[in-house]
C-alpha cells in the first residue's frame, strides 16, 4: 500500500470516482483497511515524522469517511469540488415555493409542540419529513448523474433544511421522553 497523500480528494483517497452514487459497503471496507494500515498505534515505535503523519492521516481519513458516508455531506463536498459555494447559492437562488414549504413545515412543528397529544402528531410529522427527504435525495442523485449542478445545488439546499427540521423534531421528541 502506498503512502496516502493528504492533498487528494476524499474520493481519490478511497479510490472512487467523484460521484454522488456510492457503494457504502465498499466505502466502509476501504475505510477499515486504511485505518488498520495507518493507525497511530502501528507507528508508536516509529520516528516523530511517522507518528505525526499517522495522526494527521487518521484525522483526514475519519473526516473523509464521515463526509462521504452521509448523503448531505457528500453532496456538499461534491458541490464544493465543482466550485459551488452552497451558502452563497442558497442566498442567490432561493426557490420561492420551497420557502413557502419551509414556513409551512416550521409552523406545523410549532403547532405540534403545543398539542396535548404530541407524540402521534410528531411521529406522523417525522414520517412525512423522512418521506420528503428520501424524495429530494433521489432527485439529487439524478441531478448529479446528469451533471445538472444547479439543480443538485437546489436539491442540496432543500436537503439541508429537511435535515435540520428533522433534527429539531427529534429534539422535541427527546424532550418528551423526560
Amino acid at each position: 500500500m502506498s503512502i496516502p497523500n493528504l492533498d487528494q480528494s476524499y474520493f481519490e483517497l478511497f479510490d472512487f470516482e467523484e460521484s454522488f452514487a456510492l457503494d457504502r459497503a465498499a466505502l466502509d471496507d476501504r475505510y477499515r483497511g486504511l485505518q488498520k494500515a495507518f493507525h497511530p498505534d502501528r507507528f508508536a515505535g516509529g520516528t516523530d515524522r511517522q507518528k505525526r503523519f499517522s495522526v494527521q492521516f487518521s484525522s483526514f481519513l475519519n473526516q473523509a469517511h464521515q463526509t462521504l458516508k452521509k448523503s448531505l455531506s457528500r453532496s456538499l463536498y461534491l458541490l464544493s469540488l465543482k466550485g459551488i459555494d452552497i451558502e452563497k447559492y442558497a442566498r442567490d437562488h432561493s426557490d420561492k415555493s420551497f420557502l413557502v414549504r419551509q414556513m409551512e413545515l416550521r409552523e406545523e412543528l410549532e403547532a405540534i409542540a403545543l398539542q396535548k397529544e404530541v407524540e402521534p402528531a410528531l411521529e406522523a410529522f417525522l414520517l412525512e419529513i423522512t418521506r420528503e427527504y428520501r424524495g429530494v435525495k433521489q432527485k439529487l442523485a439524478a441531478c448529479f448523474e446528469s451533471s445538472e449542478l444547479e439543480k443538485a445545488a437546489t436539491a442540496t439546499v432543500k436537503l439541508q433544511f429537511l435535515d435540520k427540521l428533522r433534527q429539531e423534531a427529534e429534539e422535541l421528541e427527546a424532550e418528551l421522553d423526560y
